[in-house]
């Protein structure tokens, strides 16, 4: 993957000579630090770094940004790629629109559609979106004005293992931006998944799982506090309540033995009770909005049943035709819902309604 990376810098439409590459060896312990030096010396615009290894993409990403020059800075993993007109683009529009984080358009290989709706079109100035939260995706492959970093002394959190240290990177960001860009017309960053990644970890030890969401959620409240950030505090907020919490609550939650299951419950409820409004319960679609109604009734018995029925729910759309009509391009598809073992979507009508047809106990706990 390091090949690749590298063939995605030699192709930037930017000259060389304008930008620096800065690699930082987390103390690799085969030959990549000699694979290094044979790159540092094919390109002049080559530095390198190596530190003791710390286990995390905290501390390498802080000795790199201390050590770049450049007016913007760039966080790359060592599996991804920018795509060719990444940097001449994305540094064209972050100094036009005197940009404190330029949000370029990012890609994930095995999710065509993944973050799709933030780059719906280029945006000057994203501070005050109204849909997503402006630094969404979290992830630190953005364009971010260096003095600002240093200013504010904005770092990725150090210490070992701290899950998501690019959100929390994210959040002593986001009070600070006046100026957030999103540069949707041009292709920007390829996350690359290959199947192999650390990030499975994340998983492993539900306790750890559920303990850093909390943190999160207190960190988010902490940073975008006050009225001037209430947007950003509500658009970040029910973002982590969804990904990090709702969407975790499936089958494969309760599979858990029962006596650990009981602390996660207990965390859990305390998170959504206690640190997450209900306001935002408002502004959830349908499915999050069952499972958060749950939660907050205490009716765990009804939620493992309600994500049974959920379980592998998928709407399968195929395009039926596709031709131009008096100018514009007419697209029709039909799109097929079915769950596990191809069970169809399971609904009844309600009047004038359409509505999922639930277990009647289930049914009766959930908002109308």
């Amino acid at each position: 993957t390091l090949e690749a990376l590298v063939r995605s810098l030699d192709a930037q439409t930017m000259l060389a000579g304008d930008f620096e590459v800065i690699f930082v060896d987390d103390g690799s312990p085969d030959d990549t630090w000699q694979r290094l030096q044979q790159i540092r010396d094919s390109h002049a615009n080559v530095r390198l770094e190596k530190i003791e290894h710390s286990g995390w993409p905290s501390r390498p990403r802080n000795v790199g940004l201390a050590l770049a020059q450049g007016e913007y800075v760039l966080f790359m993993d060592h599996d991804d790629e920018l795509y060719p007109r990444a940097l001449e683009a994305g540094h064209a529009m972050a100094t036009h629109c005197h940009a404190d984080v330029l949000n370029g358009k990012e890609t994930r290989t095995n999710q065509p559609a993944w973050a799709q709706e933030v780059y719906t079109a280029n945006m000057a100035n994203a501070v005050d979106r109204q849909d997503l939260h402006p630094l969404i995706p979290t992830n630190p492959h953005k364009l971010f004005r260096r003095d600002l970093l240093m200013e504010h002394e904005i770092r990725f959190p150090e210490g070992g293992r701290v899950l998501w240290e690019d959100v929390f990177f994210a959040l002593d960001l986001a009070p600070h931006a006046k100026v957030i860009s999103v540069l949707a017309d041009t292709p920007f960053y390829h996350w690359v998944r290959t199947g192999r990644t650390a990030s499975t970890s994340f998983h492993r030890d539900p306790r750890e799982y559920w303990h850093w969401v909390r943190q999160i959620v207190l960190k988010t409240t902490e940073r975008l506090a006050g009225p001037e950030l209430s947007g950003q505090w509500q658009l970040m907020l029910l973002h982590q309540y969804r990904t990090r919490v709702l969407n975790r609550l499936t089958t494969s939650f309760f599979e858990m033995p029962e006596e650990e299951l009981n602390v996660i419950k207990e965390m859990v409820t305390e998170i959504v009770l206690n640190h997450v409004p209900d306001q935002l319960d408002a502004l959830l679609a349908p499915p999050h909005l069952a499972r958060a109604a749950l939660v907050r009734q205490g009716r765990w018995d009804l939620l493992s049943r309600l994500v049974t029925v959920d379980e592998g729910l998928t709407g399968r759309v195929s395009t039926t035709s596709v031709r131009w009509i008096d100018g514009e391009l007419g697209v029709s598809a039909t799109c097929r819902w079915s769950g596990t073992q191809d069970t169809p979507l399971a609904i009844r009508y309600d009047g004038d309604r359409i509505v999922r047809d639930l277990p009647r106990d289930v049914a009766a706990a959930l908002p109308d």
